[in-house]
């Protein structure tokens, strides 16, 4: 098993399909969170984007993804500090870690 599911695994005692379940969940979440964040963004509705990063950023921590996990700290930190630029490479790195992690869960044959 993959490094990044290390502590669902622990936590779920390898039960790889409760594992696999919550990988797919997490992913479909984040396809349809993320792109919410960014038009909170656009829309200039920071409080609200910061709200649903928080959300996200406690996903992550169900993973072994430290990477993402930094990005998501700085984006909140970004949007209090009202850094759309920074806010703005945040995202680009989510984005860029979320293609591996669904790379990951649904490998191409």
């Amino acid at each position: 098993m993959h490094e990044v599911f290390e502590n669902l695994n622990i936590l779920l005692g390898g039960d790889t399909d409760a594992i696999n379940e919550i990988a797919r969940d997490f992913s479909m979440q984040m396809e349809v969170d993320l792109p919410q964040v960014i038009t909170h963004i656009h829309n200039e509705q920071l409080t609200a984007a910061r709200k649903l990063a928080h959300k996200l950023k406690g996903s992550v921590m169900n993973f072994k993804l430290p990477e993402m996990l930094e990005a998501f700290k700085a984006l909140e930190k970004a949007l209090d500090e009202t850094d759309i630029a920074t806010a703005n490479n945040c995202l680009t790195v989510i984005q860029g870690e979320l293609s591996k992690f669904n790379k990951l869960i649904k490998p191409e044959d």
